[in-house]
């Protein structure tokens, strides 16, 4: 891996496997999946010197089974499915490399001092969680079908300093949905979820579709829902050394609508053209940090108004040094942003010249705006993390035993997270960036195959988070055997 940030050494080892049996109407699949990493924790490389002694440790492991009656498409099916997960990550800095300071793009008279407290037993971030599902298939005719089940889930978290899992939550779910064709060019699908998570109250989650063929290929169709989104164990109670929960969060809610018009020729070309629009309320973001004002120390409140302003020209000058105060808290909190929205257009299209090669492509323009905001979060500014345009091009050739597939990656400008940095220096946007991966696959016979992939081959320099920047090229390579 070529990465040349500070402290950005990344451990990884995984193992995983599946084992399936079929036998007359009834299959069964079980799946394991271990994995423990050792990652660096720098901090903003790009504002404060990095943390060298910091970093994460984390441990995963996760088993699922699912059993299958029922195959044909003619006669009602179950399938029940469980999944069992726990997760552990313990964030650490065991030494103190002395203090970092900042100086304040709002306010020149105003420098931050950040104290880099040594934690040596962490923070703890766990959770487990256990899910069982059921679910019902019931095909009336082979235009109609009705589908049903539900889903009982257990969660437990280790947060903070915590010894055990003193974090519960059992979250319940039912669920339906009526697929019918109509008309032979008209199809309805009606459904919802009726959910009670944790301590949060009852609630319904509507949602329709449909499809109507216009004839020579032509589809147009819609869809509308109601759904909520519900925070996380972590997000309520988590701690880290850089976010901490908020167990007052409630539950977000939005209503989505989109439709669109598409068009197959055969199986040579297919486009489609989608607009949606989405509203939010109480939608879970991070926006809750603690950035002292220039007002509020005691050294500048006791100069009169004539000072003041002297002050302000003298360090502006260079005569005088700025006030100093110390961030005690650099973790950004959670909270719920009380409304806004998000509406835009999708293009996806797909061709296949010949056999071997098929290209496809897909375009996304969001505009998005907060309509209630924050102390931190203004109104009329877009959603944090949101760019307006974003594009995917992917190619795939196989020819032979050989095939090899690229892609390449656009997004686009963005407003920034909220934590103390971009608010401190008044950071107000995330660049756009390019990205580019491969993969090549060779069949050296019907049981072993040979594969290489490449992450970033351009090395481009990127942010996903500001002020984190992204790893650098990767390369690996692995043999598959079947038997």
């Amino acid at each position: 891996m070529d990465n040349e940030q500070p402290n950005s050494a990344y451990v990884q080892t995984v193992v995983g496997g599946t084992v399936g049996l079929v036998r007359d109407n009834m299959s069964a699949q079980l799946m394991f999946r271990g994995e423990t990493s050792t990652v660096g924790l720098p901090g903003p490389t790009l504002f404060v010197r990095p943390d060298l002694d910091a970093r994460e440790e984390g441990d995963r492991w996760l088993v699922g089974a699912t059993l299958r009656l029922g195959q044909s498409a003619a006669r009602p099916s179950h399938e029940f499915r469980l999944v069992a997960s726990q997760t552990t990550r313990h964030s650490l800095n065991p030494l103190d490399s002395g203090a970092a300071r900042l100086q304040s793009s709002a306010e020149p008279g105003l420098r931050f001092e950040i104290l880099d407290t040594p934690l040596g037993v962490g923070l703890r971030n766990d959770t487990q969680e256990a899910r069982l599902t059921y679910e019902y298939t019931h095909p009336i005719d082979e235009f109609h079908v009705i589908t049903g089940g539900g889903t009982v889930e257990v969660e437990g978290g280790r947060f903070g300093t915590s010894a055990r899992f003193d974090q519960q939550r059992l979250s319940l779910a039912g669920y339906g949905q009526d697929r019918i064709q109509v008309f032979e060019n008209l199809s309805v699908t009606a459904g919802g979820r009726f959910v009670k998570n944790g301590p949060y109250d009852f609630f319904a989650q509507p949602r329709g579709s449909l499809t109507y063929g216009l004839g020579r290929g032509w589809v147009v169709h819609a869809s509308a829902g109601y759904g909520i989104g519900t925070p996380t164990l972590e997000q309520r109670f988590g701690a880290t050394l850089d976010r901490q929960g908020n167990v007052d969060l409630v539950q977000a809610k939005s209503k989505t609508a989109d439709g669109g018009i598409g068009r197959a020729w055969g199986a040579r070309a297919q486009v489609d053209f989608t607009g949606f629009r989405h509203v939010y309320s109480d939608l879970v973001v991070l926006g809750s940090v603690d950035i002292p004002a220039l007002r509020t120390i005691d050294a500048f409140q006791q100069l009169t108004l004539f000072e003041r302003g002297q002050y302000l020209r003298d360090v502006n000058d260079g005569l005088r040094d700025p006030f100093t105060t110390t961030l005690l808290d650099l973790r950004t909190g959670y909270i719920n942003l009380p409304r806004s929205w998000a509406h835009g257009l999708e293009a996806t299209a797909s061709i296949r010249p010949i056999s071997q090669v098929e290209l496809r492509g897909v375009y996304t323009f969001t505009e998005s705006e907060v309509t209630t905001g924050t102390d931190r979060i203004k109104a009329g500014q877009s959603l944090p993390q949101v760019p307006k345009h974003q594009a995917t091009f992917t190619g795939d050739v196989q020819v032979g035993p050989f095939s090899a597939s690229a892609a390449m990656r656009y997004v686009g400008e963005r407003e920034p997270g909220i934590d103390v940095f971009t608010q401190a220096l008044g950071l107000d946007v995330v660049e756009s960036y390019i990205r580019w991966d491969a993969a090549g696959r060779f069949a050296v016979t019907d049981r072993v195959m040979l594969s290489v992939v490449g992450e970033n081959l351009t090395g481009e320099v990127y942010q996903d988070v500001l002020g984190y920047p992204a790893l650098g090229r990767l390369f690996r390579a692995g043999v598959h055997v079947s038997f």
